[in-house]
Order: structure tokens, then C-alpha cells, then sequence
């Protein structure tokens, strides 16, 4: 704000001082009215700032609230599921206890162990009537003379052949006196009287005529 220049006059010099005080109260005033003005924008941004915490505070502790929820509704569904399970495989292993124990499943047990042994019981049948066959095939070719495509030579005749290619040919003559010397055996046995075997000697007995089966008939 211009003023006239002072004069040198004492009456000139009081409006001019008047003036400027008047100038500076309207500015300090204006800048008074300036920093309410930013007071107020402050303390707007603050309020705005404070709400904005309050917010975001609320919004963290429904989510923390929230989670643990679905925490715990996620313990609690899992072990619902758990004790289900536990109680499902129970009611399976008392079904199989009690499918165990019936009636039906020990008479099939039952069936399987008898049927197993008369399996067993029709193998030893078998193999004593293969033994039993290959004793009466030894008799019959030993009757013919004639032992797995072998001619034995008939008593007295002299053999052509070296002792080391008459093969089975030798063992024929004690084969026919051990023959002779167990029916002899067994007929001086049922002479005296009838006895039971032993089981070695019925072992010993089935061991030889196994051993007899194999030799001759492969």
C-alpha cells in the first residue's frame, strides 16, 4: 500500500503513521485468519487420519476374529471327521470280529481243514497205489525176464556179454532171493504169530519200496 511522501510538517507525518499501523493490522489479521484456517485443515487431516486408524483397526480385528473362526471351526469340523472315521473303522473291525466268530465262517473253516486232509489222505492213496503198481510191473518183468527192455539170461546159460555190459542183469538173482528170503521171512513171522509192525519198520518198509519204484520205473 503506497502513501504520499511525508512532509516535514509535524501534521503529515500522523496519517502516514496511521496508515501503516492500519496496513499491518489488516495483514497480521489476514494471517491470523491463514493459520485458523490451516488449524482447521489440520485438524480435519487428523480427525480424517484418526478414522482412518479407527477403521483399519476395526477392519484388522474382524479378520483376526474372523480367522479364528475359521480356525476353530476348522478344528472342530476336522475332528468331527476324525471321530466318524474312528467310529467307521470300529464298526468294520467288530463286523470282521463278528463275521469271524459265526456260525457260516467256522463251519467253513471247518470244511477247508477237512478237505485238506482228505486231500492229503487221497495224495498218500495215490502215491502207495503207484507204488503199489510199480511193485506188481517189477514182478511181471521179473516173471518175463525181462527188466526196463532188458532180457535177464535164464539159469545155466552162459552170457555173451562182459559183466560190465550186462547192465541191470546182474542184480536180478538177489533181487529174486531177497524175494524169496522175505517170503520165507514172512512166512516163518505169521507162523509164529501175528504182531504189529513197528513204525520204523513200517518206515523202513516204505522207504524200499519207494527206492524200488524209482528204479525201475522212470
Amino acid at each position: 500500500m503506497s502513501s504520499p511522501p511525508p512532509d516535514s510538517s509535524g501534521g503529515s507525518f500522523l496519517p502516514f503513521v496511521t496508515s501503516v499501523t492500519t496496513d499491518i493490522y489488516e495483514r497480521i489479521e489476514k494471517l491470523s485468519l491463514s493459520l485458523n484456517s490451516i488449524k482447521d485443515s489440520l485438524k480435519e487431516l487428523i480427525t480424517d487420519i484418526q478414522e482412518n486408524l479407527k477403521k483399519v483397526s476395526e477392519n484388522i480385528e474382524d479378520m483376526i476374529q474372523q480367522g479364528e473362526m475359521n480356525k476353530q471351526m476348522t478344528l472342530e469340523a476336522f475332528a468331527d471327521s476324525m471321530n466318524t472315521l474312528v467310529q467307521q473303522i470300529r464298526s468294520i473291525g467288530n463286523e470282521n470280529i463278528q463275521a469271524f466268530q459265526s456260525t457260516e465262517t467256522q463251519q467253513m473253516i471247518a470244511n477247508a481243514n477237512n478237505t485238506a486232509l482228505m486231500l492229503e489222505t487221497r495224495m498218500y492213496d495215490i502215491q502207495i497205489s503207484f507204488l503199489i503198481n510199480g511193485i506188481h510191473a517189477l514182478m511181471n518183468a521179473i516173471k518175463t525176464g525181462k527188466v526196463v527192455g532188458v532180457p535177464v539170461p535164464s539159469a545155466g546159460a552162459a552170457s555173451t556179454r562182459s559183466p560190465s555190459q550186462e547192465g541191470l542183469a546182474a542184480p536180478i538173482p538177489a533181487l529174486e532171493s531177497t524175494t524169496t528170503a522175505k517170503g520165507q521171512k514172512k512166512k516163518h513171522f505169521f507162523g509164529k504169530g501175528a504182531r504189529k509192525k513197528t513204525h520204523d519198520e513200517i518206515m523202513e518198509e516204505k522207504k524200499k519200496k519207494e527206492a524200488i519204484f524209482r528204479k525201475y520205473l522212470k
